[in-house]
């Protein structure tokens, strides 16, 4: 091969192994030694394309090569030559589905393989031919389709020594690709085959014929009427193209037309005059040389005369004249037809109504069906007897009603009047009065009329005392902070004694008077004090008088305690 060969020898008899040795022509030396081999056939890689190379082998009776034989004669190879790529690759005759590829013969080749596929296929759809000659034939292509191919030299039938692939060549299958265009010329006047078609035609292959929907085969047509027209085209490849055109024509020229006039006018059309109601029929000459037929509707109209009446409010405006008092009046123009008109109007001015009025109330106010609740201008309007507006103003002014909560607290059997009326019980009264604006004035009252007060004396300890001591009094219930005390004695208020205790000092009757924060007051009964001064024993005497004894004797003194 290029880089590699087999040598093969004969068996010996009881050889143990073989040593071969290699050498390239024109080398002296020995260069590649292959030692202790089993078999009679040895490959030896990594060897230079195109060079002869020289071999010999021996046997060895023994693993230590200690007894070998001489070394055999000289055999000689040579490694293959490579084989080089085709040049120019090239591809012609292309058509819709087929195409030729081809390239340089190569000197010795024995063969080509080419490979091709369509460009976006993937690199296992790639298609092998393998050819004698420098050129491949494919046929049943797709049309429009991209390829791309490459070619390689076989410089023998084995396939061993090929060359690399030569470089793409990238082609496309012809398509369709007839192109049709046109310019038309319509038809001028209508009625008339006076309208052409210029076709141009490109691309495709070779000469085209043609087939027209009215049976014509030329290119181009003339003298056509109005219509739609089509053509198909084909190409030697057999390719067809099928356009459409449309020749139009003018719409055949014609006009009404309506003239008013008024008595004693005339009306010219070409050259006929009319002075009669009536529909005429004239032929003439369009500025683009097509007959107009033109129809005229000719109304002959007389002066009018019109009267009407009217009946407004306040003002009236008729043909831009505003009138604002009643009467007849006269407005001169043309009629619709543009003759004379005279109108005549028989006019009525009827006035609106306006008033003012005034009024007080409380809380609201109803007024022409609407109630108000607070003071203003307001304005209602309707129509009068006449039909017109009757405009009526009302100046309101709402007073307010009020109402407040009053809060009495009165003592145990006392009263509160208000209005006119008492109440001595607890609880909540509504007088109603009249306030200022003489309006209501509501007063709710919250009345408490206090439960009785009443005062209780009592003295801590006994209400007796010696002379010298003295009797601590105070209330027999609780003492409130918030109350005032006063105690008195048979002389009247003791002057200092505000608390709600006192120490009496002298005998008598004493009383303590509270008052509340309401100014409620009450008194207690009189509590009696005694203080007593000793007085000295009398009625002395001795009795069982004995040798260490004695009794002693006296008489009882009223209030000693000892």
């Amino acid at each position: 091969e290029l880089t590699k060969a087999t040598m093969n020898w004969g068996a010996v008899a009881n050889a143990h192994h073989y040593d071969v040795r290699l050498r390239a022509q024109g080398s002296n030396t020995w260069t590649t030694l292959m030692l202790n081999l089993l078999s009679t056939s040895q490959q030896k890689s990594g060897l230079l394309p195109s060079t002869t190379y020289l071999w010999q082998v021996r046997s060895a009776c023994s693993s230590d090569s200690s007894s070998v034989s001489a070394w055999s004669s000289t055999e000689t190879f040579t490694t293959l030559t490579p084989c080089t790529a085709p040049l120019n690759p090239v591809t012609t005759g292309i058509s819709l589905t087929s195409a030729t590829l081809g390239w340089d013969a190569v000197s010795g080749a024995w063969g080509y393989r080419v490979r091709y596929k369509q460009t976006t296929q993937g690199w296992g759809a790639w298609t092998y031919d393998t050819v004698t000659t420098n050129s491949l034939a494919l046929t049943g292509l797709p049309t429009g389709t991209y390829y791309h191919w490459q070619v390689m030299t076989m410089c023998d039938a084995s396939g061993i020594n090929n060359s690399g692939f030569a470089s793409y060549v990238v082609f496309t299958t012809a398509s369709c690709n007839i192109a049709l265009s046109t310019s038309t010329t319509d038809v001028l006047c209508n009625g008339l085959s006076t309208g052409s078609i210029d076709l141009t035609v490109s691309g495709g292959s070779g000469t085209y014929t043609y087939a027209w929907s009215d049976g014509s085969t030329t290119e181009d047509l003339s003298s056509l009427a109005a219509g739609t027209y089509s053509v198909t085209v084909t190409d030697t490849w057999g390719c067809t193209a099928t356009t459409s055109v449309t020749i139009t024509e003018n719409a055949a020229i014609t006009s009404s037309n309506t003239q008013t006039i008024c008595d004693g006018a005339s009306v010219t059309v070409g050259n006929n005059t009319y002075t009669t109601s009536g529909t005429y029929t004239d032929v003439l000459t369009a500025s683009n040389g097509c007959d107009s037929t033109v129809t005229t509707t000719l109304v002959v109209n007389v002066p009018t005369t019109s009267t009407s009446s009217v009946t407004a409010c306040d003002t009236y405006t008729w043909n831009g004249t505003t009138y604002t008092s009643s009467g007849a009046y006269t407005y001169s123009t043309t009629n619709a037809a543009g003759c004379d008109s005279t109108a005549t109007l028989n006019l009525t001015i009827n006035n609106s109504t306006t008033s003012t009025s005034s009024a007080t109330a409380c809380d609201t106010y109803t007024w022409n069906g609407t109630t108000y609740t607070s003071s203003g201008a307001y304005t209602y309007s309707t129509t009068n007897a006449a039909g017109c507006d009757s405009t009526a103003t009302l100046n309101l002014t709402i007073n307010n009603s009020t109402a407040s909560t009053n809060t009495q607290i009165v003592c145990y059997g006392g009263s509160y009047t208000i209005n006119g009326n008492t109440y001595t019980a607890s609880g909540t009264y509504t007088d109603v009065l009249t306030g200022s604006n003489g309006c209501d004035s509501t007063v709710t009252t919250n009345l408490t009329v206090l439960p009785e007060l009443t005062v209780g004396v009592q003295s801590i300890g006994s209400a007796t005392a010696c002379s010298g001591s003295t009797v601590l009094l105070s209330m027999s219930t609780y003492a409130s902070p918030a109350n005032t005390y006063q105690w008195s004695d048979a002389n009247g208020t003791i002057s200092g004694a505000t608390s709600s205790t006192y120490s009496a000092t002298a005998t008598g009757s004493y009383s303590l008077t509270v008052t509340t924060p309401n100014g409620c007051t009450a008194t207690s009964s009189g509590f009696a004090v005694s203080i007593i001064t000793p007085s000295t024993p009398g009625s002395l005497s001795t009795s069982n008088i004995e040798l260490t004894k004695a009794t002693m004797n006296w008489g009882a003194v009223a209030n000693a305690h000892h």
